[in-house]
């Protein structure tokens, strides 16, 4: 049986790419082809680090500022309290890990809880959610495949 995995929440790392106009990032969340998750602290986290996605995108600031208004209406950003109850499920996976990895996991907690919440892949590049096994990710170049935009 065929299915279609059109639904993912975006991790902030692939997040940074849509500043770079052209990139296979920046299309895919415009095509309007997938519904769109991630947690309202990668606003944040995307306006903390807006020097440095601006200096590698090649942007100004003010071109920025417009490029993450568009974003936020292609991507719907949850806020913490509607997937905070599956924190001690995330925690658990972290213990079953330990050491560095669960260190990393923890460190993606939003992102990972707002997943199980509701109940739909990752977009992240970050190796530390191939190894559980009760998270479901794809990389960019997986989601190329996926989309069949090359």
């Amino acid at each position: 049986m065929d299915f279609v995995i059109d639904s993912f929440v975006i991790d902030t790392n692939i997040l940074f790419s849509y500043f770079r106009e052209g990139s296979f990032v920046n299309r895919a969340i415009k095509s309007g082809l997938l519904k769109l998750f991630s947690p309202e602290s990668a606003l944040d986290e995307l306006d903390r680090y807006s020097e440095t996605i601006c200096s590698k995108a090649g942007v100004s600031d003010a071109r920025f500022r417009t490029l993450l208004e568009e974003l936020k209406m292609h991507i719907s950003f949850v806020p913490i309290i509607e997937h905070s109850r599956f924190f001690g499920e995330v925690k658990l996976m972290a213990e079953k890990l330990g050491g560095k990895d669960a260190e990393e996991l923890l460190d993606d907690m939003d992102f990972v809880s707002l997943s199980l919440k509701l109940q739909i892949p990752l977009w992240s590049n970050d190796k530390i959610f191939k190894k559980v096994a009760a998270i479901r990710s794809f990389t960019t170049a997986e989601v190329i495949v996926l989309l069949k935009l090359f």
